[in-house]
């Protein structure tokens, strides 16, 4: 490849009037994708972020399970809240199309709110 043809992966003309530039870089800096990659570079295929993306949802309801079942009453109250959580629509539509970075905020914010609760 040369140097246009690496140039036009990494272009996105949607918001040109905020980034003259037109890179992707510019406007969507989404450093938490690091964390992926070497899971893609296993694996380079779409279903793999998609997967990926399925197993970070799933596992933001481990945290809200022991926050449930520390602070609100037992073990019955934490899977409660944690299924409460799982079987939420909105969670359901974000896993349903595409990759979306967002998926990283219930786990990063549930692990945060454990944490601080913890006092640890």
């Amino acid at each position: 490849m040369d140097n246009t043809e690496w140039r036009r992966l990494i272009l996105s003309y949607m918001q040109t009037f905020i980034n003259l530039s037109g890179s992707f870089f510019g406007v969507h800096l989404s450093p938490i994708l690091f964390l992926i990659l070497p899971f893609y570079w296993i694996i380079p295929a779409t279903e793999t972020s998609l997967v990926l993306q399925s197993f970070i949802v799933a596992l933001a309801a481990i945290p809200i399970y022991r926050l449930a079942k520390e602070n609100a009453g037992g073990r019955i109250v934490g899977l409660v809240f944690a299924l409460a959580y799982l079987m939420y629509p909105a969670i359901h539509f974000v896993n349903r199309y595409d990759f979306h970075v967002q998926v990283f905020l219930p786990l990063f914010f549930s692990c945060i709110i454990y944490y601080i609760t913890k006092e640890n």
